[in-house]
């Protein structure tokens, strides 16, 4: 009982860091400055192009997502992170000196759970950075069912040549220690990657 009653205070204690962690790395960049930056931008852009000042809207709201508190449980709204994927596969299409069409299929109802912030949208930009994305296929495919299980699945072609990313390497390794903070036991990542396809798939049970 008492080997039980460590572990679970270790463990807690490794959430806890975590949170501080993500905590303090939000306040190397303060809000206010950034927010105040891309509004003047955005103001400046506008004047010469409202086409174009698009992107920098879509990127300060996206921005602004990523530093809003999430609820007591460390969680937000689905149905809201999925509104910032939207903005960020829109952001992506002002990328690119090339048309990119992601095609994104959503099924189910997200309004009635909630999900750690920001995997989803970590997960999409890791194929807009390393996918070859003038071919198909370039898809995010969603799907919600009744007992709350998410299935979420990205599929690209990958980039011909290929450089070692650190930040890439590290971004899927925060995602992955936070999935096993937030849903031990309940949610698996699989990387399925050749020559030529690259194949994320997530899947969580959001009930937890």
């Amino acid at each position: 009982m008492k080997k039980v009653l460590a572990e679970k205070a270790h463990t807690e204690l490794q959430y806890q860091f975590s949170c501080a962690q993500n905590a303090f790395l939000k306040q190397q960049i303060n809000p206010h400055l950034l927010f105040n930056s891309l509004n003047a931008i955005y103001n400046t852009v506008y004047q010469s192009s409202p086409e174009d000042s698009k992107s920098v809207l879509l990127l300060s709201e996206i921005m602004r997502y990523s530093f809003e508190e999430s609820g007591p449980d460390g969680r937000v709204s689905l149905d809201n992170e999925l509104a910032q994927l939207k903005k960020l596969i829109e952001l992506n299409s002002y990328r690119f000196d090339y048309p990119v069409v992601v095609d994104l299929d959503i099924h189910g109802n997200p309004t009635k759970y909630t999900i750690i912030p920001l995997i989803l949208i970590t997960l999409t930009e890791n194929m807009f950075n390393h996918g070859d994305l003038r071919f198909s296929p370039r898809s995010v495919n969603i799907e919600i069912d009744n007992a709350g299980r998410m299935i979420f699945i990205t599929k690209n072609v990958p980039k011909r040549i290929r450089q070692s990313n650190e930040n890439t390497h590290i971004g899927l390794a925060n995602t992955r220690l936070r999935l096993e903070y937030a849903y031990p036991g309940s949610h698996i990542l699989n990387i399925i990657e050749t020559d030529e396809l690259f194949t994320l798939e997530l899947t969580i049970n959001l009930q937890l």
